[in-house]
């Protein structure tokens, strides 16, 4: 998710936070979010309200460091263009008093209709790539459009056989392959990274936190480099990452982990990973039905 935010912009980003803050008055709740939580519950309360615009300005201001109040990476992307900024934070507003204006909510279910288009089907635990891997992928959802898969979100697990702080990583070099021509559009630390204060490396290239990698024609490899400069804790049990593709085949898709030394760091943990997890390279099928 990008926080975007310029310094022309700021003064006008902070006079607009207090005008929306004696407008609406702290704790002045809007329509309640649904589950998850959802696109605009920026602190993940169940409501929408002047915290939640608080919050995402909070993180528009500061990309590098995002703030505690923050539920996920996900949140304030209101409008569904994988970019966080002052267009969201008027989204966010406009839930907290009477709800997204009906040029942007035909059906009033206080979701974008850039959202609602994307036709998302909810089909966790549908997918894994392995059961029994300490690292896995799961798809979580499947984005349909008429009927036609065009894309995937797909989480990286880290399910370690041990909690023995010595096997676990602090660092990681995490590889995907995937066998078609997909894109990567989003990457989104899970609960996981979040609580070991993991952050990933931003490519000074390209400006995406991932790294495109040489590939045979027609595919792909992506890196991702899980790490902290202030951080030390061990990288335990969850979500690592959560990787939103979009793709315009019409074969069967392959993803999966590339198996190889210097995944994870310290040596320990590492080789812990390569000896128990024989399979943690097996592939995580996304079939056009």
């Amino acid at each position: 998710m990008v926080f975007s935010s310029t310094n022309k912009a700021l003064p006008g980003l902070r006079a607009f936070v207090a005008t929306v803050a004696l407008g609406l008055g702290v704790g002045v709740s809007g329509a309640a979010a649904s589950p998850g939580p959802a696109r605009g519950d920026i602190n993940g309360d169940g409501s929408f309200n002047v915290m939640d615009v608080n919050c995402l300005v909070l993180a528009i201001l500061n990309p590098s460091t995002p703030p505690t109040c923050l539920a996920n990476e996900v949140v304030g992307d209101v409008n569904c263009d994988a970019a966080s900024n002052i267009i969201d934070v008027g989204n966010v507003v406009h839930l907290s008093m009477a709800g997204l204006p009906p040029a942007n909510d035909v059906d009033g279910n206080a979701v974008h209709d850039t959202c609602d288009a994307l036709d998302l089907e909810a089909t966790s635990g549908i997918g894994v790539s392995c059961e029994s891997c300490s690292l896995k992928l799961e798809r979580v959802i499947t984005s349909s459009v008429g009927g036609e898969v065009t894309g995937v979100e797909i989480d990286i697990i880290h399910q370690p056989f041990s909690e023995d702080p010595l096997y676990l990583p602090r660092l990681s070099d995490l590889r995907v392959h995937v066998n078609q021509n997909v894109t990567l559009v989003e990457a989104v630390r899970g609960a996981a990274l979040v609580e070991a204060g993991k952050v990933l490396f931003v490519d000074p290239v390209s400006g995406d936190p991932w790294k495109v990698l040489p590939a045979s024609t027609g595919e792909k490899n992506y890196q991702f480099l899980l790490y902290s400069l202030a951080s030390n804790q061990r990288i335990g049990s969850g979500s690592l990452l959560r990787l939103r593709f979009t793709m315009q085949v019409s074969e069967p898709v392959e993803f999966n982990l590339v198996k190889r030394s210097g995944t994870f760091s310290p040596l320990e943990a590492d080789q812990a990973l390569n000896s128990q997890s024989n399979n943690y390279d097996a592939a995580l099928v996304i079939d056009h039905e």
